[in-house]
């Protein structure tokens, strides 16, 4: 899930660093054309200047000092156009796409709403370099999501505290998903993990619906020697946990 998540935030990145850079690029080029209309108005005033120098030196001079002004300026524009600023405008086009990513790849709305607030706050109106806007936003992604991940919690330490108190239902693990997502055989893992650390466990095959679950956990229970509690196909479920318990 990790994996196509992270490739999923890669691609939103190259399109929002793409989408940023054209941008930019519209806004450079509608630079450089008004700084080519400053130009042309800036020769046909050096050719008046020119035709009145004789005459009017000291305003030449101070026309020069002005033109001295400019030229900072255009130099100073010089250095920023490598540079890209990303608006809130531009953050919103792409807002949606990534919430969909992240609610597609089992991430909680309320989870991608604070990742996405988060990163709005990191990257809008933040002036970054353009060939470094992509690694800025995909690293500030990876610092967003690994500041809300909780730990998990250790699950060996916390089955042997609750086997410590006289008299508690013993500790239950209940495991859900689509088919084929690979329940069955982590029930198995975790079971084998168990009984390594001598904490004694038996599995509950609740799911009686499947055709051959009862079957596949059975077998998967004989290999690594640990009792399964199984009913009927079309059995109630809740009276297979009952029982194991």
């Amino acid at each position: 899930m990790f994996n196509k998540l992270k490739e999923r935030l890669k691609n939103w990145s190259q399109k929002f660093s793409k989408k940023s850079e054209e941008v930019e690029e519209t806004k450079k080029k509608t630079k450089e054309s008004k700084k080519q209309e400053k130009a042309e108005k800036k020769q046909v005033k050096t050719e008046r200047k020119e035709e009145k120098k004789a005459k009017k030196v000291i305003k030449v001079q101070e026309e020069k000092t002005e033109e001295e002004k400019k030229k900072s300026i255009f130099q100073k524009f010089g250095e920023k156009i490598n540079k890209i600023t990303i608006s809130e405008k531009e953050f919103k086009e792409y807002e949606e796409e990534l919430e969909m990513i992240l609610l597609e790849n089992n991430v909680a709305l309320e989870v991608a709403e604070k990742i996405i607030k988060k990163l709005k706050e990191d990257i809008v109106g933040k002036e970054f370099l353009k060939k470094e806007i992509e690694f800025e936003i995909k690293t500030s992604l990876g610092d967003i999501i690994r500041e809300i991940l909780v730990s998990p919690p250790d699950l060996i330490e916390e089955i042997k505290e609750k086997n410590l108190e006289d008299g508690k239902p013993p500790y239950v693990i209940l495991f859900c998903g689509i088919n084929g997502s690979g329940k069955t055989t982590t029930i198995a893992k975790i079971a084998e993990h168990l009984k390594s650390k001598k904490i004694s466990c038996v599995i509950a095959a609740g799911d009686t619906f499947r055709a051959a679950s009862i079957e596949q956990i059975k077998t998967h229970g004989e290999k690594i020697g640990v009792k399964v509690i199984a009913h009927d196909y079309g059995a109630d479920p809740a009276s297979v946990g009952f029982d194991a318990i």
